[in-house]
């Protein structure tokens, strides 16, 4: 059971990390389209490459964000800390719509922070017991 939590916790950190990482390549690309606009002597060039940066700068930081969560959830599972369980829960939810690794990594979650043991593991651990 515990190291099924583990092991849960550090698919979330992987996956936040790697979604951090998805980021970071957006904010590039999204650099790259306002560099070229703002190269090219097209006015209309220049604008649809500022929008176009802007965009993927605002999804990018969505992105972080999301990452972010991920990678706190898997910290937080990783040292049993019960709001962990219920972000990491929540987040799951969300993943099955990311096929296939996504939901791979959702329906894992899911079984086994539904497990009985799991579950009362988490709340002696918010009662302090």
């Amino acid at each position: 059971m515990r190291d099924q939590v583990n092991v849960v916790g550090i698919l979330w950190i992987i996956l936040g990390a790697l979604v951090i990482l998805a980021s970071a390549l957006l904010v590039f690309i999204g650099g790259g389209g306002v560099l070229a606009g703002l190269i090219s002597r097209d006015h209309d060039a220049a604008a649809i490459g500022a929008l176009l940066g802007g965009l993927f700068g605002v999804i990018a930081v969505f992105i972080f964000v999301m990452g972010l969560v991920a990678l706190l959830a898997g910290i937080g599972l990783r040292k049993w800390r019960p709001w962990a369980r219920i972000l990491t829960i929540i987040l799951a939810i969300l993943n099955l719509l990311h096929f296939p690794i996504g939901t791979a990594i959702g329906v894992y979650s899911l079984v086994v922070l539904f497990n009985a043991d799991v579950v009362a593991a988490f709340n002696a651990q918010r009662t302090g017991a």
